[in-house]
């Protein structure tokens, strides 16, 4: 075959399959493939499936070894207690003696003490208290439904008509016959006259401001009244340094508090927290200060604070939290407080009932970096005037919440 006519058949072949392929396979296409996609649809279904399985069998174990991982962390070592140091280099005790205090406790000789119930501010109250009364070897038992001849309450903001319904079960043990003595350490007292009613001869009621001593020596001279500051200006930053255990419930407040501080606003480098309540005692809103979120920082756990290693825990976990600011605006007392101690700029805003700007008056208005602010439409003014004059000192410390973390 010479070249010629090998052209000739690969040219008449060539044709032949392309008639064969045009007649004879191009009408086997749709049906080879809907063929393709049915078998390719039960594979992938299939594969599916099995991902499916396997993916709950993971998450099932997963959930397992958390709970096993939990059961040894918190259930076995959590009784063990561990070092939980925060460093807090800004933290500047003052120097209030409550000598008062500490002479009306010492001609007791033994007493039951009751810690006030409630927030974060009254876990910072009861920690100084039980420093106090260390500190001077008092000798008290904390409140179990049993109680001695002699009764410390802890003191705080619950003798206001906002609260009236949340004290009552105080009036009823007050008016016990067996109680001797009853100490109220330095509270707030507002528009309270069934309180009134049941205090007599017996009471010995500390004041933390004027508002609420001329309240009480005004309508009713039965009991020895006297003027101290809040228990909170007490605290020692040695607590600081002290053994906690690990508890669960202490892992949950942790992350949702740590989630509610990480959007923090900053004016020239300067981190500013805004602290502010959120229930019947607020006067400003969130609204007022053109603001998407504020924190509620006193609000984010309620504790008897009956247990030292919760008391100790949560005192570290809310300092923790304002030392991470280096301005702090806030309504709520104790947030105030803690700030101040920590050497923050602090802005103060009153709450409904005045009790913010009394103890202001009363406690901290000699403090150069407090102030308390009567018009929040100048708060922005103040807080820039104070920028812009470097007046205000970077303070801000993660570290102590990251601390925290690791440690549950």
């Amino acid at each position: 075959m010479n070249r010629g006519q090998w052209k000739a058949f690969v040219g008449h072949l060539r044709g032949e399959i392309c008639q064969f392929v045009s007649r004879d396979c191009l009408p086997l296409t749709p049906r080879f493939n809907a063929f393709i996609r049915k078998g390719y649809k039960k594979l992938t279904s299939s594969m599916n499936f099995h991902r499916t399985v396997f993916q709950k069998i993971y998450r099932k174990v997963k959930r397992l070894l958390g709970r096993v991982r939990n059961w040894i962390k918190y259930d076995i070592f959590g009784k063990i207690p561990f070092r939980l140091y925060l460093s807090t280099p800004n933290f500047t005790p003052t120097n209030y003696s409550y000598q008062q205090v500490i002479n009306e406790l010492s001609l007791l000789n033994r007493f039951t003490f009751l810690p006030n119930y409630g927030n974060m501010g009254d876990i910072i109250i009861a920690q100084a208290e039980y420093q106090l009364f260390d500190k001077f070897n008092f000798q008290y038992k904390i409140f179990d439904e049993t109680i001695t001849e002699n009764l410390v309450y802890g003191g705080g903001g619950i003798f206001v008509k906002n609260w009236c319904h949340c004290y009552q079960w105080l009036l009823e043990l007050f008016q016990k016959t067996e109680l001797q003595k009853i100490i109220i350490l330095p509270s707030s007292f507002y528009d309270c006259p069934d309180l009134l009613e049941i205090i007599d001869e017996r009471f010995i009621i500390f004041c933390r401001e004027q508002q609420s001593y001329d309240y009480l020596v005004q309508s009713n001279k039965k009991a020895k009244y006297y003027l101290e500051n809040d228990m909170a200006f007490f605290l020692k930053s040695n607590f600081l340094k002290t053994r906690n255990t690990r508890r669960l419930d202490y892992r949950n407040v942790y992350d949702k508090l740590v989630l509610s501080l990480i959007d923090l606003r900053e004016v020239n480098g300067f981190k500013i927290a805004y602290f502010l309540r959120a229930d019947s005692e607020k006067k400003v809103h969130q609204q007022d200060f053109d603001l998407l979120q504020t924190i509620d920082l006193s609000n984010s756990i309620n504790s008897d604070s009956s247990n030292k290693n919760d008391c100790n825990f949560y005192s570290k976990l809310f300092l923790a939290a304002i030392d991470s600011a280096d301005i702090i605006v806030t309504d709520r007392l104790h947030v105030g407080i803690g700030s101040m101690l920590l050497g923050k700029e602090v802005f103060l805003i009153d709450n409904s009932y005045g009790k913010v700007s009394e103890v202001y008056r009363y406690s901290m208005q000699n403090i150069a970096r407090v102030h308390f602010i009567d018009d929040i439409c100048f708060l922005s003014d103040e807080i820039n005037n104070r920028v812009k004059n470097e007046k205000i000192r970077i303070t801000a410390n993660t570290k102590n919440l990251n601390r925290i973390g690791k440690f549950l």
